[in-house]
């Protein structure tokens, strides 16, 4: 199950990225998630600018020392987002993918 491995990427100290299409997923993902996580940091589609900063700055106030896992949108994580942090990613299901994954 998704929830184990990430459970287990967090305690191997690190940084874990899970990645959905589907937004009720995300959220039910991010949910079970913070009951386990200190930082769990949603990204999606559909924020206004003000959520989006908000977001921005939670994600940069991380100490590297600290836990924390990225649940996202495929869409919203994709071309341009870079974290040197990000070491360990999930794809759940539903997913549908039209490129090539690069680094």
């Amino acid at each position: 199950m998704i929830f184990n491995d990430v459970l287990l990427a967090l305690e191997a100290r690190r940084s874990p990225v899970v990645i959905t299409e589907r937004k009720d997923h995300l959220q039910a993902i991010a949910e079970r998630l913070t009951k386990f996580a200190k930082n769990v940091i949603v990204l999606k589609g559909g924020m206004g600018a003000k959520k989006r900063h908000q977001v921005t700055e939670a994600l940069q106030s991380v100490a590297d020392g600290e836990e924390r896992v990225i649940v996202a949108t495929g869409r919203y994580l994709g071309e341009g987002f870079d974290d040197a942090r990000l070491d360990t990613l999930f794809l759940t299901m539903p997913i549908s993918w039209r490129g090539t994954p690069a680094q």
